[in-house]
């Protein structure tokens, strides 16, 4: 979905969306774009967390928020979750590669990011926060993700 993309990157508004959609209103394939433009959400930052929300919608799971600070009950930042359900006190990762890649950091390994994100994750965890990861790989076929969310909403 190339619309989240955009409004990430600030190529477009919200409002100029609406306003292709209204000037296109009786073109073929307008209805499918009038969703596209609904469902597009700027804080998704990579095709891998917007194919994940895509594949969470088609799922039946609650939406989520998107790029939710999570925080100790002592107000310290642990970080950004890419998803987050706030009913269920659960927390959603969407791990691509990238991360481990061409975003380290100068000097950092690919064994290092690893670490960190081990390290934050045991740190959600300890604010009694459900967990979810998955990969590219698991977005095909997501329903054992969707499982997987479903027994963090549950705590087990």
């Amino acid at each position: 979905m190339p619309a989240d993309g955009a409004l990430h990157r600030r190529l477009v508004t919200p409002a100029e969306l609406a306003e292709g959609i209204e000037r296109g209103a009786h073109r073929r394939g307008n209805t499918e774009a009038r969703r596209v433009v609904a469902f597009a959400d700027g804080r998704a930052e990579s095709v891998g967390e917007t194919r994940s929300r895509v594949a969470i919608r088609s799922a039946g799971l609650p939406a989520p928020t998107l790029q939710h600070e999570v925080r100790t009950a002592a107000g310290h930042l642990l970080g950004r979750a890419d998803f987050y359900w706030e009913e269920f006190a659960t927390v959603g990762e969407f791990d691509g590669r990238v991360k481990y890649g061409r975003l380290l950091r100068p000097g950092q390994e690919p064994g290092d990011a690893v670490f960190e994100e081990k390290v934050r994750e045991d740190a959600i965890r300890a604010e009694r926060l459900g967990m979810a990861r998955w990969t590219w790989r698991e977005l095909q076929a997501f329903a054992t993700v969707a499982d997987r969310i479903r027994r963090a909403f549950l705590g087990s």
